[in-house]
């Protein structure tokens, strides 16, 4: 009993540090979107229609990715933001901004069981009544940048070599060579955060970024050319092959003597 009281205890001064932490709600989030009269949607349109979501009040199915319901009431809209909940039980907070672990170790975890931080401490810690006030989050996509670093450009970064030194993203910069890859702290855990991104998966091509978006462009009409040209030269290559066998068309003897029969007549 008193080791339960123990992690309550330490993991609320933490939720509390959490709290702290500079937050704001990007645009787009608490709306209400699909969700019924008084409600808002947390995710930002992002939710998952899953089974799991049955019995939300808010909005049926409609979930946050974690089986937790999209759709909650406006006043709780905000503290959702500066608390996030991830997989924790109702009034917890994920201390880990979604790098929690599902560990046997974490069976007594009060706020959501088995869910560690790697190192069989709970995930799971008390979340505050309220945040500080005056607290915002503008959040990003990851977009090229590292795990744990968001885009600080909206997908308008440049691939610029005075961004050798950024961390997070080596030569990712927002074109005056400020970095583009800022760190995102609980940005992380917004159903938006891990959205696709080429160079990510194919850091080799992150050169087509030099001239930033419009570098994207050039490759695609450049890869459009290359297919239209491709297609034109195998249309005329094939014709040419049909002309070639018409001309040497094989004639059977029997389609010889009807002609010359025809010939004769």
């Amino acid at each position: 009993m008193m080791k339960v009281v123990s992690i309550l205890f330490i993991y609320g001064i933490m939720a509390e540090e959490l709290c702290m932490r500079e937050c704001t709600i990007e645009d787009g989030i608490c709306t209400q979107e699909r969700c019924n009269e008084g409600y808002v949607d947390k995710t930002g349109g992002h939710y998952k229609w899953w089974a799991c979501g049955r019995d939300c009040p808010g909005g049926r199915y409609l979930t946050d990715g974690y089986c937790n319901c999209a759709c909650i009431e406006t006043s709780l809209c905000h503290q959702e933001h500066c608390s996030p909940r991830g997989p924790c039980d109702a009034g917890y907070m994920d201390q880990t901004d979604g790098d929690f672990r599902y560990w046997s170790c974490g069976r007594d975890c009060p706020g959501g069981k088995y869910y560690t931080d790697g190192t069989c401490n709970c995930a799971c810690v008390d979340a505050p009544d309220v945040c500080a006030e005056g607290q915002s989050e503008v959040c990003a996509d990851q977009g090229p940048c590292d795990a744990g670093y968001m885009d600080t450009t909206n997908g308008d970064y440049k691939w610029w070599a005075c961004g050798v030194n950024c961390e997070g993203g080596k030569y990712y910069t927002d074109g005056v060579c400020n970095c583009a890859c800022q760190p995102a702290g609980q940005c992380a855990m917004t159903p938006t955060y891990h959205n696709f991104n080429l160079y990510r998966f194919a850091p080799s091509l992150a050169f087509i970024r030099t001239f930033g978006v419009f570098g994207e462009y050039l490759v695609i009409m450049l890869l459009l050319a290359i297919m239209v040209t491709a297609t034109f030269c195998c249309y005329k290559k094939k014709k040419a092959m049909f002309k070639k066998g018409d001309k040497y068309k094989v004639v059977s003897m029997e389609d010889s003597s009807s002609e010359m029969e025809h010939i004769n007549q």
